[in-house]
């Protein structure tokens, strides 16, 4: 197991990774939004 901050980047990378990719949508500073199009899978 690796650190917190290690933890939390990797977590920090997944999110971009499915913003990016259309699955979230960023809504605010630190909030995200399930796309429709991933919803409705």
């Amino acid at each position: 197991m690796g650190s917190l901050e290690a933890n939390m980047d990797n977590g920090q990378a997944m999110l971009r990774t499915l913003v990016e990719n259309c699955l979230l949508e960023n809504i605010g500073k630190e909030r995200v939004n399930t796309h429709d199009l991933a919803t409705n899978m």
